[in-house]
C-alpha cells in the first residue's frame, strides 16, 4: 500500500517488505532449520508483495473512495522504448485536474474526451482511481490471491516454527 503513495513512499514500503521478507527466510532456515519451509516463505512472500498492496488500494478506493464525474482530456505514451507508459489528464466538472498513471488504471481501455467516474481518497493522500477496464480481473480475485498468500506464508511460518520433540519410548 505504500507504493501508492506520492512523494518516493515506495522505497520505505519496498524496506518494509523485503525485511519481513528476510527476517521470515532467515527466521525458517537459518534459525529454525526448516528448509522446506524458507523457500515456501520466501516464494509466497515474494508473491504476497506483489498481490497485497494494489489488491488493498483497490479495494481501499472501491470501498471508501469518494465518485466523482470527470472526462479524460490527455491520454499520453510517455517513454514508448519500454513498452507503454500511459498518463491520462482527466478533469472534473470543478475544474480539478489530475494527472494519472498506470499504477492508478490508466491504460488502453481510456480514450481522449471520455467521460469516466473517477475514486478520490477521502483523505487525499492517494491519487485518484480510473475505473477497470473490460479485460481485468475482478477485484475479489486479487484480494483472495492475497488472501491466500498471507495465510499461506503465515501458516508455513506458524508451522516451521513448531517445537519438534522426540518421541519418548515406554
Amino acid at each position: 500500500m505504500l507504493a501508492q503513495y506520492p512523494h518516493g513512499l515506495i522505497v520505505v514500503g519496498v524496506i518494509v517488505a523485503l525485511a519481513a521478507w528476510a527476517t521470515a527466510a532467515v527466521l525458517t532456515g537459518g534459525i529454525w532449520h526448516r528448509a522446506g519451509a524458507a523457500v515456501l516463505v520466501s516464494c509466497s512472500g515474494l508473491a504476497l508483495t506483489l498481490f497485497a498492496g494494489p489488491g488493498l488500494y483497490e479495494a481501499y478506493m472501491k470501498a471508501v473512495g469518494d465518485p466523482a464525474p470527470a472526462v479524460v482530456t490527455k491520454v499520453v505514451d510517455r517513454d514508448g522504448r519500454r513498452g507503454a507508459d500511459l498518463f491520462c489528464t482527466v478533469v472534473e466538472p470543478t475544474g480539478t485536474v489530475h494527472v494519472v498513471s498506470q499504477q492508478e488504471n490508466c491504460f488502453d481501455h481510456i480514450r481522449p474526451a471520455q467521460r469516466v467516474t473517477i475514486r478520490k481518497d477521502p483523505l487525499g493522500l492517494l491519487d485518484p482511481r480510473l475505473p477497470d477496464g473490460p479485460d481485468q480481473p475482478p477485484l475479489e480475485v486479487t484480494v483472495w490471491i492475497a488472501t491466500g498468500l498471507f495465510v499461506l506464508t503465515g501458516a508455513t511460518v506458524f508451522y516451521a516454527g513448531q517445537r519438534r520433540r522426540p518421541a519418548k519410548t515406554a
